[in-house]
């Protein structure tokens, strides 16, 4: 897996990182296509995946809120980052991976992914999140870990959200 490197210049007290400094410029945003007004979850930022890069404390998705240069680092595991990695390196495996049967699942049964969320960061330091189906008329929530959300989301185009509440988690990106 081909991660770009990161290098922690300083952490915080509270579940995150205070300052990060990539050494590569963060080219790779992928921009899903606007959602309805109605479809916007209330209190949210739209966000884009800029990178996946790797520190010493394992990998990290950074998310990019539109209009805004911060970043959100979420700790992720190394499948997770690697099927996140390679939607956005457009890597196409010979057999469907799981986040792959998933999507593919979702278009047999006539639903569709209509947004995903991060919804909050537990005080143990883990982000929760919420992906939102829709199935004919009926809208269904689920519970889920934000790199699974966001590796599902990038599959299949549908935005991505990150509560509002959260952007006291934001970070400013230093080049070196």
């Amino acid at each position: 897996m081909r991660y770009r490197s990161i290098v922690i210049a300083a952490l915080s007290t509270t579940f995150g990182i205070a300052v990060v400094q990539a050494t590569s410029a963060l080219s790779a945003l992928r921009l899903t296509p606007s959602a309805s007004t109605a479809e916007v979850p209330p209190n949210s930022l739209r966000a884009s995946v800029a990178d996946v890069v790797a520190t010493p404390q394992g990998p990290v998705v950074l998310l990019r809120p539109e209009s805004s240069d911060r970043l959100l680092p979420i700790w992720v595991g190394y499948a997770e980052a690697r099927a996140i990695e390679r939607v956005l390196s457009d890597i196409d495996m010979p057999r469907p991976m799981t986040h792959d049967l998933f999507a593919k699942t979702l278009g047999r049964l006539d639903a569709r992914l209509v947004h995903v969320r991060v919804d909050r960061l537990r005080p143990d330091g883990v982000y929760v999140g919420t992906a939102t189906l829709q199935q004919d008329d009926r809208i269904i929530k689920i519970d889920t870990r934000p790199s699974d959300a966001m590796a599902l989301a990038l599959r299949t185009s549908a935005p991505i959200y990150i509560d509002s509440s959260l952007r006291a988690q934001l970070v400013e990106p230093m080049m070196e």
